[in-house]
């Protein structure tokens, strides 16, 4: 922005994890960040809030699917092993 302060719609977009990209004489505004990334770390966000980790995580597998509880162990067993 060079060195001007954004304007108000411009720090309005940042705050909403928005980027303001040039498109013709006005602005698009895209995601800063795509799903998975944002969902993740709202998942930690919310762990962290949590004063007991291990009951906050054990409730979270209770209620995964069991595709879902496969396709983590599987993530986590590759993970382990780099």
């Amino acid at each position: 922005m060079g060195g001007r302060p954004a304007p108000a719609a411009g720090r309005r977009a940042c705050r909403a994890g928005l980027t303001r990209l040039r498109h013709g004489r006005g602005y698009a505004y895209a995601p800063a960040q795509d799903e998975a990334t944002h969902t993740a770390r709202a998942m930690i966000t919310m762990l962290r809030r949590g004063h007991d980790h291990e009951a906050v995580l054990a409730r979270f597998l209770t209620e995964l699917s069991p595709d879902d509880e496969r396709l983590l162990e599987h993530l986590l067993h590759d993970t382990g092993e780099q």
